[in-house]
């Protein structure tokens, strides 16, 4: 049996985590690698910026559905099935390659399969971490899996810089197929099936995550913020891969490397997030978050080379890392635990639906301005966001 104390603890916590980071390298490979396959193939930044935005809509589209299956079904189940559903799907484009460049659309149609598969097995995730470590921990549950995605999202960026420059991004996709393969397997080799206790057939409704986070101020307080922030400053990372290549002239190999080594960032977020929410309060750590980040996306937007882009993304990913960890354990302790995959699912819904918005309106102001230019109004907007959000975030209770 899992000891909930401890996310390491026993052999089925530390298949779980594998697996998570096995998706984490999914996702590093094709953050290189779809929007390079894109420029690659003459398509422009506002295309390239999209795949991100096309990762996530599927977010917006099942997001209430996954929450309900994650709250009524074996966790493990949920998983294995989302997984083989998303290696399968990855495995499209590689194959395309075979006779050709795949058109853009093809592109787009691949991130949106692979993104649906990630919400269930995201939304049944929400379930087992809770199981493992209980509701009242669940800051600490989401700093070791935040871990695990960060060493995911340090080997894949590599994987996927250096694979592109040996066999194309095309081919280099094949990679994110059998990581996912491997994650399935992981999860299907657990004992258990991090079952929680379900609601009977017939009560409840995929609304209720989200009618609970309408009458909790303190989630309702932070999804709406979030949603502001996304919208202002989301396209600094759907953009990164463009600003990198083409904006400050890195190659495949540095670009991978930048992305690989930010990952740190977001590694040393998870080891100091749940000492800082509890030494500082989450509500301060948050708060700070929104008023320092947008000086790190300015950073970006005045890099001229691949030693200040490395401190630039090194710097953006902590804040980032640092900012969601927190909000999200702030979040999940104030659900109760029938109501764990729907708010935390409806959660990352709303959030990564207005990523995908802010991602698409960066993306189009690439038409008009200079890519640095766009990160730097970008940073401006998130400056004013972080100012004028504080205050609320301050006054919540604990």
């Amino acid at each position: 049996m899992l000891l909930r104390s401890s996310m390491l603890a026993a052999r089925d916590g530390r298949l779980f985590l594998g697996a998570q980071a096995l998706d984490a390298i999914a996702i590093g490979v094709s953050l290189v690698a779809l929007p390079w396959l894109i420029l690659q193939n003459g398509g422009s930044h506002a295309q390239a910026g999209l795949v991100y935005s096309f990762t996530i809509i599927p977010y917006v589209v099942f997001g209430l559905s996954a929450g309900s299956i994650g709250d009524r079904l074996a966790p493990r189940t949920v998983m294995v099935c989302g997984h083989v559903s998303q290696a399968l799907c990855a495995a499209v484009i590689p194959l395309w390659t075979i006779a050709g460049a795949p058109p853009v659309g093809v592109v787009y149609a691949a991130g949106f399969a692979v993104g649906s598969g990630r919400v269930f097995v995201d939304a049944a995730a929400f379930g087992a971490v809770a199981s493992i470590v209980g509701r009242d921990h669940f800051t600490e549950g989401q700093s070791a899996l935040s871990a695990a995605w960060s060493i995911g999202l340090f080997a894949g960026p590599a994987l996927g810089g250096a694979l592109v420059a040996a066999i194309g991004p095309g081919r280099t996709l094949a990679a994110e197929a059998i990581a996912l393969a491997l994650a399935a397997l992981a999860i299907g080799v657990i004992h258990v099936s991090f079952s929680h206790q379900a609601e009977p057939a017939g009560k409840g409704s995929v609304r209720e995550g989200v009618r609970f986070m309408l009458h909790n101020r303190g989630i309702a307080t932070y999804t709406v913020i979030a949603i502001v922030a996304s919208l202002a400053g989301a396209g600094a990372f759907a953009l990164l891969v463009p600003l990198l290549r083409d904006g400050i002239g890195l190659s495949s190999g540095e670009v991978g490397a930048i992305m690989a080594i930010s990952s740190l960032g977001t590694l040393s977020a998870s080891i100091a997030a749940p000492g800082l929410s509890r030494r500082l309060g989450g509500n301060q750590v948050v708060a700070a978050c929104l008023v320092v980040s947008p000086l790190t996306i300015a950073l970006l937007g005045i890099a001229g080379g691949f030693p200040v882009a490395l401190v630039g993304v090194l710097c953006y990913f902590l804040i980032l890392g640092v900012y969601s960890v927190v909000l999200i354990g702030e979040r999940q302790r104030r659900a109760p635990d029938r109501l764990q995959a729907r708010v935390g699912i409806a959660g990352r819904m709303i959030l990564l639906g207005s990523i995908a918005a802010g991602g698409a309106l960066a993306s189009a102001l690439t038409g008009a301005l200079s890519i640095s230019d766009v990160y730097l109004a970008m940073a401006a907007g998130t400056l004013v966001v972080g100012m004028c959000s504080a205050p609320f975030v301050l006054r919540l209770d604990d």
